[in-house]
């Protein structure tokens, strides 16, 4: 705990106690230490979002996407918008996190295939985006990914199974 409050992670504050002994410290997150950002997309639009290290929301994004110009052109249009959230937020980019469509394999960080965007095959998205984010850059399937968020921190938090269809 000492270092992260002393790499400025968190703040740490006394907390008043009418009770005898050593008052409690609670840890707060600083929300100037740093973002992270978010991007959702497919052939047709892109979602992004960036929130501060207190999971603040600092803005977001919902943008055309036109996929029938291709992988790379789509690649440059995310490096953009990225590049955009960069500037607005004025905060260092922690790490950033990918949602993308079509097969995917996370552990490279790349989009194995997806049909709906011309030569979108074997598109190292965390290489590409990490040196525009100069942070580490986080790839998993759209789907996976909606499902993980809605049973962390949606209606599915109270649920044992929980299935996701995207259609």
């Amino acid at each position: 705990v000492d270092s992260l409050v002393g790499a400025a992670y968190f703040t740490e504050t006394i907390e008043p106690t009418k009770e005898a002994g050593r008052p409690p410290t609670r840890l707060r997150p600083n929300p100037s230490r740093g973002c992270f950002l978010g991007i959702d997309f497919h052939a047709s639009h892109v979602f992004a979002t960036a929130v501060d290290f207190a999971q603040n929301e600092l803005l977001r994004m919902d943008r055309p996407l036109d996929g029938s110009k291709g992988s790379d052109a789509v690649v440059e249009e995310l490096k953009r918008i990225m590049r955009e959230m960069i500037a607005q937020t004025k905060l260092p980019v922690l790490a950033a996190g990918i949602a993308a469509p079509g097969r995917v394999d996370s552990r490279r960080g790349a989009v194995v295939e997806y049909a709906y965007i011309p030569g979108f095959e074997n598109v190292p998205l965390a290489a590409k985006l990490g040196a525009v984010a100069n942070a580490p850059v986080f790839v998993n399937n759209n789907i996976r990914t909606m499902a993980l968020a809605e049973r962390w921190f949606g209606e599915g938090r109270a649920c044992q199974d929980l299935i996701c269809l995207g259609v």
